[in-house]
């Protein structure tokens, strides 16, 4: 394996300052200085006027309610496109397009009047799970059976090659590609197991019966052992086998729990950073800085650095630790959203319509409510409401358009939403 460049993106420890809690009913705005965007007023099941829907086809049919999404005054939000089959991931490319994954392992275009031309079809019993595009290439994250967790690279001609194959997957797959201003390719592999413990009836053991978490560098345990069905297991070695105190389990690279990068063409790994139990949102300044969802967290992310799991916050939880030494003091989050809310879709501004190259958008999801995106300054990690969709399916994606001056937002129901300056019409 080549040795590891240098990094280019920048580090940052921003304080938790600022945080606003983030109640089922809050608002940051006061209701009259927000708009409701123009579909929250279209009767139930309503037919799309075909203006407001931007390419949205002739008759189409949305099951609307009141209120069912409020933006800040000066903004509407239009559903883009609707029907779009189990959305999977999505992204923009240099000239404009918009591409999502549906059906699971289908990569398309989305075409005016609602048509979608194909770019590519994954094999049968592959599950594609997020895509980014750039220079004429899309690259793919998925997983299945046969190759476990891998990255495809794609074309314009739908022509497809595996760039990498076997990468841990197991309760948290391999997700959210996305191509860093230094040209190369990152991604997010999430933690095989949800503590550093292989379960004996975890879905994926079928398949891959000894998997187990990889650590990217060499880890010292305190020996702590669960017992399931009569069989010991440790962290970080297949179910059924049990760990000493001190033992030292060996890193390597691939490693789960991690992002990792690639160029384009050779496929071979570098780490980034790892002890993330479910990266996800990989987005980046201009500058080359980092930023990426965990779970309720949003961090700015430094090179070759530990951010604690398996074991941050397992005392809190009443769990013994499983590692006797830590890599390095694990960085704070510059952002913890509160509870229940769970952190599903990143993206950086870059127009001064949305604030300009200090703020990320975050797309959270709030169970028995709906989601709501966020703006975080990125400055502060101070938050401040900005999009309510109260009756909304889990966020899929968020990506700003290319020229930064629309915000695509991708709903889990089918729905993709675009998030721009309201102009009158008439």
């Amino acid at each position: 394996m080549p040795g590891r460049h240098n990094l280019s993106f920048l580090v940052t420890q921003a304080a938790l300052s600022g945080l606003l809690a983030l109640g089922l009913g809050a608002c940051a705005q006061p209701a009259a200085q927000r708009s409701l965007a123009y579909f929250g007023q279209i009767p139930e099941s309503a037919p799309l006027p075909p203006n407001l829907a931007s390419g949205a086809p002739e008759g189409a049919q949305l099951a609307m309610v009141p209120d069912r999404a409020a933006v800040p005054a000066g903004f509407r939000a239009v559903p883009e496109a609707v029907g779009i089959r189990q959305p999977g991931g999505l992204t923009v490319d240099d000239m404009g397009g918009v591409y999502v994954i549906e059906d699971g392992n289908r990569l398309v275009r989305l075409g005016p009047a609602g048509g979608r031309d194909l770019i590519d079809q994954g094999a049968a019993g592959s599950q594609w799970t997020g895509v980014a595009a750039s220079g004429g290439l899309y690259f793919v994250t998925a997983n299945s059976g046969a190759l476990g967790g891998h990255l495809l690279r794609i074309d314009l001609n739908g022509r497809s090659s595996v760039l990498m194959e076997g990468l841990p997957s197991g309760d948290h797959p391999v997700d959210t590609p996305a191509v860093g201003p230094d040209g190369l390719v990152y991604l997010a592999v999430g933690a095989v197991t949800e503590n550093g413990i292989a379960d004996r009836d975890a879905p994926w053991r079928r398949l891959s019966p000894t998997a187990h978490d990889i650590p990217c560098q060499d880890v010292h345990l305190t020996g702590r052992n669960a017992t399931e069905h009569g069989a010991r297991t440790g962290a970080f070695v297949p179910f059924g086998t049990p760990t000493q105190p001190g033992q030292v389990i060996k890193g390597q690279v691939p490693c789960s729990a991690a992002v990792l990068r690639t160029s384009e063409n050779d496929g071979q790994l570098q780490l980034v950073a790892w002890g993330f139990r479910d990266p996800r949102g990989l987005a980046f300044t201009a500058e080359g800085r980092l930023y990426l969802l965990d779970g309720n967290k949003l961090f700015a992310v430094a090179p070759g650095i530990w951010y604690g799991w398996p074991d941050e916050g397992a005392a809190t939880a009443g769990r013994p630790p499983l590692l006797s030494q830590f890599p390095n003091p694990p960085p704070k989050p510059l952002v913890e959203f509160a509870k229940p809310t769970s952190a599903l879709a990143l993206d950086l501004a870059h127009a001064d319509l949305f604030g300009g190259a200090t703020q990320a958008y975050v797309a959270l999801e709030v169970p028995k409510y709906g989601f709501r995106i966020v703006r975080v300054d990125l400055r502060d990690g101070s938050v401040t409401d900005f999009a309510e969709f109260p009756k909304g399916t889990a966020p899929v994606g968020l990506h700003f358009s290319h020229s930064g001056a629309a915000l695509y937002v991708l709903e889990s129901g089918g729905t993709l939403w675009r998030i721009e300056r309201d102009i009158p019409v008439g």
